[in-house]
Protein backbone atom coordinates (compact mmCIF):
# COMPACT_ATOMS: atom_id res chain seq x y z
CA UNK A 1 0.00 0.00 0.00
CA UNK A 2 2.64 2.36 1.02
CA UNK A 3 4.80 1.86 -2.56
CA UNK A 4 1.30 2.15 -4.28
CA UNK A 5 1.18 5.39 -2.00
CA UNK A 6 4.46 6.59 -2.97
CA UNK A 7 4.35 5.59 -7.06
CA UNK A 8 0.41 7.73 -7.11
CA UNK A 9 2.20 10.76 -5.43
CA UNK A 10 5.20 10.50 -7.69
CA UNK A 11 3.18 9.82 -10.68
CA UNK A 12 1.09 12.95 -9.26
CA UNK A 13 3.74 15.06 -9.26
CA UNK A 14 4.93 14.25 -12.69
CA UNK A 15 1.64 14.95 -14.08
CA UNK A 16 1.61 18.21 -12.12
CA UNK A 17 5.07 19.22 -13.66
CA UNK A 18 4.39 18.09 -17.08
CA UNK A 19 1.14 20.26 -17.11
CA UNK A 20 2.70 22.88 -15.57
CA UNK A 21 5.62 23.30 -18.32
CA UNK A 22 2.69 22.97 -20.61
CA UNK A 23 0.97 25.37 -19.19
CA UNK A 24 4.27 27.76 -19.72
CA UNK A 25 4.93 26.69 -23.38
CA UNK A 26 1.02 27.91 -23.91
CA UNK A 27 1.75 31.55 -22.22
CA UNK A 28 4.72 31.80 -23.35
CA UNK A 29 3.78 31.27 -26.80
CA UNK A 30 1.03 33.55 -26.25
CA UNK A 31 3.21 36.12 -24.45
CA UNK A 32 5.40 36.26 -27.44
CA UNK A 33 2.38 36.78 -30.16
CA UNK A 34 1.26 39.82 -28.04
CA UNK A 35 5.05 41.33 -28.21
CA UNK A 36 5.18 40.50 -32.01
CA UNK A 37 1.52 42.29 -32.30
CA UNK A 38 2.76 45.15 -29.56
CA UNK A 39 6.10 45.57 -31.39
CA UNK A 40 4.59 45.57 -35.18
CA UNK A 41 1.73 48.17 -34.33
CA UNK A 42 4.41 50.65 -33.21
CA UNK A 43 6.79 50.31 -36.15
CA UNK A 44 3.71 51.28 -38.03
CA UNK A 45 2.74 54.55 -35.98
CA UNK A 46 6.83 54.94 -36.35
CA UNK A 47 6.13 54.30 -39.94
CA UNK A 48 2.80 56.85 -39.98
CA UNK A 49 4.92 59.29 -38.55
CA UNK A 50 8.10 59.11 -40.75
CA UNK A 51 5.58 59.16 -43.66
CA UNK A 52 3.86 62.62 -41.91
CA UNK A 53 7.08 64.39 -41.16
CA UNK A 54 8.08 63.65 -44.74
CA UNK A 55 5.20 64.76 -46.66
CA UNK A 56 4.99 68.24 -44.07
CA UNK A 57 8.87 68.31 -45.90
CA UNK A 58 7.97 67.83 -49.04
CA UNK A 59 5.02 70.82 -48.66
CA UNK A 60 7.32 73.02 -46.93
CA UNK A 61 10.36 72.55 -49.74
CA UNK A 62 7.47 72.75 -52.41
CA UNK A 63 6.00 76.45 -50.73
CA UNK A 64 9.60 77.46 -50.46
CA UNK A 65 10.45 76.62 -53.94
CA UNK A 66 7.36 78.77 -54.73
CA UNK A 67 8.30 81.15 -52.95
CA UNK A 68 11.65 81.98 -54.50
CA UNK A 69 9.94 81.74 -57.87
CA UNK A 70 7.94 84.24 -57.21
CA UNK A 71 11.23 86.54 -55.83
CA UNK A 72 12.78 85.76 -58.74
CA UNK A 73 9.92 87.22 -60.99
CA UNK A 74 9.77 90.07 -59.15
CA UNK A 75 13.29 90.71 -59.19
CA UNK A 76 13.51 90.03 -62.80
CA UNK A 77 10.54 92.69 -63.86
CA UNK A 78 12.57 95.26 -61.32
CA UNK A 79 15.84 94.69 -63.33
CA UNK A 80 13.17 95.01 -67.00
CA UNK A 81 12.12 98.31 -65.25
CA UNK A 82 15.14 99.62 -64.24
CA UNK A 83 16.52 99.06 -67.94
CA UNK A 84 13.50 100.70 -69.03
CA UNK A 85 14.23 103.69 -66.96
CA UNK A 86 17.89 104.02 -67.79
CA UNK A 87 16.09 104.49 -71.48
CA UNK A 88 13.98 107.05 -70.70
CA UNK A 89 16.51 108.96 -69.14
CA UNK A 90 19.03 108.75 -71.80
CA UNK A 91 16.05 109.97 -73.68
CA UNK A 92 15.36 112.68 -71.77
CA UNK A 93 18.78 113.91 -71.21
CA UNK A 94 19.06 113.85 -75.06
CA UNK A 95 16.34 116.59 -75.26
CA UNK A 96 17.71 118.51 -73.11
CA UNK A 97 20.59 118.55 -74.96
CA UNK A 98 18.79 119.26 -78.09
CA UNK A 99 17.01 122.11 -76.48
CA UNK A 100 20.38 123.56 -75.29
CA UNK A 101 21.59 123.23 -78.73
CA UNK A 102 18.80 124.89 -79.84
CA UNK A 103 19.31 127.86 -77.64
CA UNK A 104 22.89 128.05 -78.30
CA UNK A 105 22.01 128.21 -82.05
CA UNK A 106 19.24 131.35 -81.31
CA UNK A 107 22.04 133.00 -79.36
CA UNK A 108 24.26 132.86 -82.25
CA UNK A 109 21.70 134.17 -84.78
CA UNK A 110 20.78 137.01 -82.10
CA UNK A 111 24.20 138.13 -82.86
CA UNK A 112 26.28 140.98 -81.03
CA UNK A 113 23.69 143.79 -81.64
CA UNK A 114 21.07 142.43 -78.98
CA UNK A 115 22.96 142.11 -76.27
CA UNK A 116 20.45 142.55 -73.44
CA UNK A 117 18.51 139.27 -75.49
CA UNK A 118 21.63 137.39 -75.14
CA UNK A 119 22.02 137.92 -71.58
CA UNK A 120 18.96 136.55 -70.95
CA UNK A 121 19.24 133.42 -73.29
CA UNK A 122 22.09 133.02 -71.32
CA UNK A 123 20.30 133.61 -68.21
CA UNK A 124 17.56 131.29 -69.60
CA UNK A 125 19.80 127.91 -70.44
CA UNK A 126 21.76 128.56 -67.01
CA UNK A 127 18.41 128.25 -64.80
CA UNK A 128 17.07 125.62 -67.86
CA UNK A 129 20.10 123.57 -67.28
CA UNK A 130 19.61 123.70 -63.76
CA UNK A 131 15.96 122.82 -63.60
CA UNK A 132 16.58 119.97 -65.90
CA UNK A 133 19.27 118.28 -63.86
CA UNK A 134 17.32 118.24 -60.91
CA UNK A 135 13.77 117.28 -62.30
CA UNK A 136 15.77 114.55 -63.88
CA UNK A 137 17.27 113.48 -60.74
CA UNK A 138 14.06 113.95 -59.02
CA UNK A 139 12.27 111.59 -61.49
CA UNK A 140 14.83 109.01 -61.34
CA UNK A 141 15.19 108.57 -57.84
CA UNK A 142 10.88 108.84 -57.99
CA UNK A 143 10.79 106.07 -60.56
CA UNK A 144 13.44 103.49 -58.67
CA UNK A 145 11.48 104.05 -55.42
CA UNK A 146 8.45 103.54 -57.39
CA UNK A 147 10.67 100.26 -58.93
CA UNK A 148 11.50 98.94 -55.48
CA UNK A 149 8.21 99.13 -54.14
CA UNK A 150 6.83 97.32 -56.73
CA UNK A 151 9.30 94.53 -56.46
CA UNK A 152 9.04 94.22 -52.53
CA UNK A 153 5.13 94.11 -53.42
CA UNK A 154 5.40 91.13 -56.29
CA UNK A 155 7.62 88.75 -54.22
CA UNK A 156 6.02 89.22 -50.86
CA UNK A 157 3.54 86.22 -50.17
CA UNK A 158 -0.06 86.39 -51.19
CA UNK A 159 -3.07 84.94 -50.41
CA UNK A 160 -2.95 82.90 -53.77
CA UNK A 161 0.70 81.51 -51.96
CA UNK A 162 0.24 78.04 -50.31
CA UNK A 163 0.12 78.03 -46.50
CA UNK A 164 3.19 76.69 -45.24
CA UNK A 165 2.25 73.23 -43.58
CA UNK A 166 2.62 73.00 -39.87
CA UNK A 167 4.24 69.74 -38.32
CA UNK A 168 2.32 67.71 -36.56
CA UNK A 169 1.89 68.46 -32.97
CA UNK A 170 4.18 66.21 -30.79
CA UNK A 171 3.35 65.70 -27.23
CA UNK A 172 4.38 68.16 -24.16
CA UNK A 173 7.64 67.38 -22.71
CA UNK A 174 7.34 65.37 -19.87
CA UNK A 175 8.95 66.80 -16.79
CA UNK A 176 10.95 64.74 -14.16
Amino acid sequence: MRSLLITSLIAAVLAFAAAWTVQGWRYGGKLSELRRGHEKAMSEQKLDLANQAAENLRLVRAAERNQRAQVDQALAAARGREDQLRRDVAAVRAQRDGLRDAADAAVRMAGESHSACLGRVAAFREVFDQCAARYGEVAERADQHASDLRTLIEAWPGPAAPPVPRMADSPAPQQE
